[in-house]
Order: structure tokens, then C-alpha cells, then sequence
């Protein structure tokens, strides 16, 4: 098949509807491209949610009870024990309501337990109370629960 060219190149009618084609495909790429990543960085932000258990709230009470001692008590705990409340953490900032939910939409209440060790260091126990799972040795009362 001879293809005959002329020597004067593209028309105008060729060129817009050239042009035109190629803004359509444009377009199409831009929105599909702007589809897959918008679902990819929805898929990514669902990959890395941290999986919330009974024992990772522990860890943010125990953490949270740590901040409070040194911002609030100086670490000075003396022989006694405090008891710092999952509630105060949130009234301080150090915890929010979120953190004490679990990825199954379990709600939990705690306190952590701070004393000095043999060694004068801090040491905090953090215990929960969930409506599927209680910390083993929870004293409720320490909460004001009877």
C-alpha cells in the first residue's frame, strides 16, 4: 500500500482533530490516574492502622503514666504507690479516648500503678478493664467501681 504525501504536511482539520484526540486521552489518563490514587492511598492508609489489642493499651497507659509521673510528680513517688487513672491521662492529653479501644470496638477503662523499686526507679503496671478482657489482679475500686 503507496501512501501519497504532499508537501504541504497536515491540513488544519487534521491537526484539530489531531489535537483533539489527544486532549481526550489526556483527560482520561489524569482521571483514572487520580482513581487508582485515591484507592491506593486508601488501601495504604488502611494497611498501616496499627492493629489496637488489649496488651498495646496497656503499653499506651503504661507510657502515658510515665509522662504524667515526670510532668506532674516530678518522679517523686516517695514509699507509697500512686494510682494514675486512665481519665486523668485523657484530661492531660496524654491519652485520648481512641486509645482505649480496641480493633474488635472492645471499650476499656484502666489505671497504671507507679512505685519505686528496690533499685529507686519507677516502676508502672498498667491494668485494664474491657468488656471482654480485665487485666489479671484489676482492683476495681481503684477506679471507683464496687
Amino acid at each position: 500500500m503507496n501512501m501519497v504525501f504532499n508537501n504541504r504536511g497536515f491540513g488544519l482539520k487534521q491537526m484539530i482533530l489531531f489535537c483533539a484526540m489527544l486532549l481526550v486521552a489526556l483527560f482520561f489518563a489524569i482521571f483514572f490516574t487520580n482513581q487508582l490514587m485515591s484507592e491506593f492511598k486508601e488501601s495504604f492508609k488502611e494497611g498501616l492502622k496499627e492493629d489496637i489489642t488489649y496488651d498495646s493499651i496497656e503499653r499506651k497507659i503504661e507510657s502515658g503514666a510515665g509522662y504524667y509521673m515526670k510532668n506532674y510528680y516530678k518522679d517523686e513517688v516517695g514509699t507509697g504507690t500512686i494510682t494514675i487513672l486512665s481519665d486523668n491521662l485523657i484530661k492531660h492529653d496524654l491519652l485520648k479516648n481512641e486509645d482505649l479501644i480496641t480493633s474488635d470496638e472492645d471499650n476499656c477503662k484502666g489505671y497504671a500503678l507507679v512505685r519505686k523499686n528496690t533499685d529507686g526507679k519507677l516502676e508502672i503496671t498498667p491494668y485494664i478493664n474491657c468488656n471482654n478482657y480485665v487485666t489479671k489482679d484489676y482492683q476495681s475500686w481503684r477506679v471507683g467501681e464496687y
